[in-house]
């Protein structure tokens, strides 16, 4: 699979005491020409998906997360795996430990604008998590790479190198 981008962020990795290993799925849901995008409380924006359960393929989480996350049903055909963001950071619940983290990113071909009901975790509800459709053109003004949240640069890069990055 594709690597799209490797993010560290460590310092001085011989410093952490263990490593936690996550792995996660992204969806880049565009209609004509605009990307679907999670619109936060805060004002912050990011990308839809989440974490992948044990034994759940990248297809499943990004059907479970977009249901969940945007209240939309989308389909295994209608997703295109497109590579993979890997990062390493100091983890925020255990700053002695590494927070190895890879995304796998998919485009998703939608075939509206059609947005349904969420089934938000706590966590996502007291960030006030909706969906909402940016303009592609427009894209880079709301996924700022030095944004509050730990996945600010993550989805930027995504973005950039997914996106609008020609090979």
């Amino acid at each position: 699979m594709k690597l799209l981008a490797e993010i560290n962020q460590l310092k001085d990795a011989k410093h952490y005491r263990d490593v936690f290993v996550r792995d996660g799925a992204k969806g880049l849901a565009m209609h004509e020409d605009k990307l679907l995008l999670l619109k936060l409380r805060d004002g912050s924006y990011k990308i839809p998906g989440g974490g992948l359960k044990p034994n759940e393929t990248v297809r499943n989480a990004l059907i479970r997360e977009f249901l969940e996350e945007c209240g939309i049903a989308i389909e295994s055909y209608d997703i295109r795996i497109a590579g993979k963001v890997h990062e390493l950071k100091a983890d925020k619940f255990e700053p002695d430990c590494i927070f190895s983290h890879t995304s796998y990113v998919a485009t998703i071909s939608m075939v509206s604008f059609e947005i349904g009901a969420q089934q938000l975790d706590d966590y996502e509800e007291k960030l006030g998590m909706h969906p909402v459709w940016v303009e592609l053109s427009e894209v880079n003004m709301y996924l700022d790479p030095e944004g509050p949240h730990d996945w600010n640069l993550r989805d930027a890069r995504i973005v950039q190198d997914v996106l609008f990055t020609r090979e």
